[in-house]
């Protein structure tokens, strides 16, 4: 096996392939959320499905039954404030679709391990556990840098 030593040129190399991907994988968003706009419960499911491979499972609940209902109002967390740059919007976006979502599913009296956000960060930590166990670490750690970059391309759009 190959050795990889992380010189200048390797990290400006992976830096690159991370960028480029990260970008690429943004688009899985929008068919994903095409997808989940399908009236059959099979293709909710499907988009569920793909956007747990990107670390962002929650997003096809809080987009369906919190953003449509909240959109452009200070209560949606995928609306941009006035005055509220793209990172500080990224953050806040993550946190309180995610916190909406948990306090949504406790109102409906799911156990806890039955809650969709629980359940949105299961299948992240076994989808990572998978590529580890499959690919090794450092394609766990490109992957993961992947996925964070693509939401943050995904959310980066929602700001505009």
């Amino acid at each position: 096996m190959q050795s990889f030593t992380l010189d200048w040129s390797n990290l400006c190399q992976l830096f690159a392939i991370i960028f480029i991907t990260s970008n690429l994988c943004s688009v899985q968003f929008a068919v994903a959320h095409e997808v989940m706009h399908k009236p059959d419960k099979f293709y909710r499911i499907l988009a569920t499905l793909h956007m747990s491979k990107l670390y962002y499972m929650h997003f096809t609940y809080h987009h369906l039954y919190r953003h449509h209902y909240q959109v452009a109002t200070p209560n949606d967390p995928s609306t941009s404030l006035k005055g509220e740059n793209v990172y500080e919007f990224v953050v806040r976006c993550i946190k309180y679709s995610w916190k909406g979502v948990y306090n949504d599913e406790q109102k409906l009296g799911k156990p806890f391990l039955q809650n969709y956000a629980i359940l949105s960060i299961l299948s992240s930590l076994v989808f990572a556990g998978l590529v580890y166990l499959v690919f090794g670490l450092q394609p766990m750690i490109v992957h993961s840098l992947v996925a964070f970059g693509s939401i943050f391309y995904l959310e980066s759009i929602n700001y505009i």
